[in-house]
């Protein structure tokens, strides 16, 4: 029962968790590398949607989609705007 409900879907909502938790940890330290975590974790987070058939989780994983996507466009724009200051 226990390996049944890990697997249930095939892993990758723990894929996903584990790229959101990623996603968080370098954004959090400020490097760029986060958004691109944070598109890994939402395509697998749209997969598990699918696979589920849970409209919200797709509804709101495409919104993040766009947003970790607009994150990667305004911080190739303007990298020295998105550094630390005095850290």
């Amino acid at each position: 029962m226990f390996i049944e409900t890990l697997t249930h879907y095939y892993g990758i909502d723990w894929l996903a968790s584990s790229l959101a938790v990623l996603m968080i940890y370098f954004l959090g330290n400020h490097y760029r590398i986060g958004f691109y975590f944070g598109v890994a974790a939402n395509l697998t987070w749209l997969i598990f949607a699918v696979l589920s058939a849970s409209p919200p989780i797709f509804l709101s994983n495409t919104l993040f989609l766009f947003l970790n996507l607009r994150g990667i466009r305004k911080w190739k724009a303007n990298p020295a705007a998105t550094q630390p200051s005095g850290v």
